[in-house]
């Protein structure tokens, strides 16, 4: 994590959570109302812990992690680097990056013509909104976290990808380029923490429970088993409370298994990855939870 910048405004009651995500933290085609989703049930229920808080929810229906940074980019001070506390108008007392989940299926396809080069390259048509200035991608690397071989985005036109730095070669045409969830929260942290957020978490994917596919409780799903991990790993990497919602959802259902299977029970419909009122309450909860199990942290946000 970088050198933190200290804050240049005096925090104000109440604190404000400032909630990056994707259609997990707020959408308008589930029917959920915006007062069910998440940040507004982690404000209610750590105000009622006497934390007086707000969940500013920054969810975007779709987003990958590169999309995420994108938003944090929005505004960014004389080095091109984001200037968090220009972008919202204060300096957040707490973030929560719950992102990851629409990374395995936000890629795409480096094309032929024009051809393809080490630090410039074409994605299939409209795919290059996955990807944003600032975001990490990686080369045919399913794991999310690619290590020393993911590169920074320099700039998208459209759907050509300029980067930072030069790959090892030019990626071939029908290479895949993913967005690269480690290296893509790592930056999203970096970024907070440069900006004086003191605060800052990281929550995993959820448990699908479904009847058909989806997760089950002794074999979860791999695509999204590989997210948790690189969200685990990065993490832990910072320093910041990793939030098991993975874990904290399979405990229900060890805890009642009549409802596993069911999809109703925390999903909005039949093998539909987003959350009901009900789901988007054990998010809140899960995240509560660790700002309880986080030493000074519950105590911090009552005396902000």
């Amino acid at each position: 994590m970088s050198t933190r910048k200290q804050p240049t405004a005096t925090p104000k009651w109440p604190n404000r959570i400032i909630c990056i995500g994707d259609s997990l933290t707020h959408n308008i085609t589930t029917q959920v109302n915006l007062a069910d989703f998440w940040p507004t049930r982690l404000g209610v229920g750590l105000t009622a812990l006497g934390a007086a808080s707000n969940g500013v929810n920054l969810g975007t229906s779709g987003n990958t992690t590169g999309q995420m940074i994108g938003r944090l980019y929005a505004v960014t001070d004389s080095n091109g680097y984001p200037d968090i506390e220009a972008r919202f108008g204060y300096i957040p007392d707490m973030a929560v990056i719950f992102g990851g989940v629409n990374d395995p299926g936000g890629t795409g396809t480096v094309q032929a013509i024009p051809i393809p080069t080490d630090t410039v390259f074409t994605l299939d048509s409209g795919k290059g909104d996955k990807f944003k200035a600032g975001c990490w991608i990686n080369v045919n690397d399913a794991t999310g976290n690619a290590g020393a071989s993911a590169r920074q985005v320099l700039s998208v036109d459209v759907d050509e990808i300029t980067l930072v730095s030069a790959l090892a070669s030019a990626p071939a045409a029908g290479a895949t380029i993913r967005n690269d969830t480690y290296a893509n929260i790592n930056e999203m942290i970096d970024a907070l923490d440069a900006a004086g957020v003191e605060k800052i978490m990281v929550v995993s994917t959820q448990y699908r429970n479904w009847a058909t596919g989806g997760d089950a409780i002794n074999s979860p799903e791999a695509v999204y088993a590989a997210v948790r991990v690189a969200q685990l790993a990065v993490a832990t990497a910072n320093s910041v409370p990793y939030v098991d919602l993975y874990a904290h959802m399979r405990a229900i259902l060890v805890a009642d298994p009549t409802k596993v299977g069911v999809d109703s029970f925390w999903h909005v419909a039949v093998s539909d990855q987003h959350l009901n009122a009900y789901g988007e309450q054990l998010v809140a909860d899960a995240i509560i939870a660790k700002i309880q199990a986080t030493t000074g942290w519950l105590t911090a946000l009552s005396e902000a």
